[in-house]
């Protein structure tokens, strides 16, 4: 056995060469960080989100899973692991901008409350049924969504 990490003292070299084979090329292995122009792709993918988020409320599964998806070769269980993890500080900077940023607050603290309580719940729900379904038909599930909504608000804004 080779001594490294923690995590690897008990697992036979050649076990451990099998394991980590397949996970290089995943979109959380230490090689996708090493990608040219990779963090810079990211970094534009969460300012575009937060650019969309503070203009028009969107910015988590509207933008950041779709871009995602097409700039960062990510598929489409890591983009929305990835997008809620990351909308949680854009969404409060925006959030606290709106609320501080003007006379008149534009944020009610009581009906977001209740908000947090209900997408707290329904995140957890959300998140265990998501990883049951196969990427296929969680990308057209996805996108019917988006139809659906960008429809709502073309034909009744």
């Amino acid at each position: 056995y080779k001594r490294q990490g923690c995590r690897e003292r008990a697992v036979p070299a050649a076990l451990r060469v099998r394991l980590h084979a397949g996970a290089r090329a995943g979109p959380g292995s230490p090689a996708r960080y090493r990608e040219p122009g990779i963090a810079a792709t990211f970094t534009l993918i969460g300012f575009a989100a937060g650019l969309l988020g503070g203009l028009l409320g969107v910015g988590g599964g509207f933008a950041l899973v779709p871009l995602q998806v097409m700039f960062a070769r990510v598929d489409q269980h890591h983009a929305h692991g990835t997008s809620l993890a990351a909308i949680i500080p854009g969404a409060l900077v925006g959030a606290l901008i709106y609320y501080f940023g003007s006379a008149r607050p534009q944020v009610d603290l009581r009906f977001a409350a209740l908000l947090v309580l209900g997408s707290a719940a329904g995140a957890y729900l959300g998140a265990r049924l998501m990883m049951r379904i196969p990427e296929r038909p969680l990308r057209m599930a996805f996108a019917v969504v988006m139809l659906v909504v960008g429809l709502k608000e073309v034909v009744s804004p």
